[in-house]
């Protein structure tokens, strides 16, 4: 017989023995290793959104996500750029899958 007609069952068996030995509580959410860049990204948007550059007429986000006139665009917007682009750069980093990506957090 193969193994995978044990699975399930197997796994039904010790699922409430794990979660016991885990202390994992119906009521807490998992913790898991973050690697999505989402709360940067939304973080950068709605900085770039409120710079002189996006409110002026006629500019494109991606002309303003590409100006550095500091006169234009807020230096944490740049920042934000930045760290964006480098938690990108951590998804593909093999370090950081099984840890969780730390710009991420």
């Amino acid at each position: 017989m193969h193994i995978s007609h044990f699975a399930p069952s197997l796994f039904t068996t010790l699922a409430p023995l794990l979660n016991s030995m885990l202390d994992v509580k119906a009521d807490t959410p998992h913790r898991k290793a973050s690697n999505s860049c989402k709360k940067i990204l939304s973080d950068m948007i709605a900085c770039y959104q409120n710079t002189i550059c996006y409110k002026r007429e006629n500019a494109t986000f991606e002309e303003c996500l590409h100006n550095h006139d500091l006169n234009e665009v807020d230096e944490n917007c740049i920042i934000l750029r930045r760290a964006y682009a480098q938690c990108r750069r951590n998804i593909l980093n093999g370090n950081f899958k099984m840890l969780g990506n730390p710009l991420s957090r």
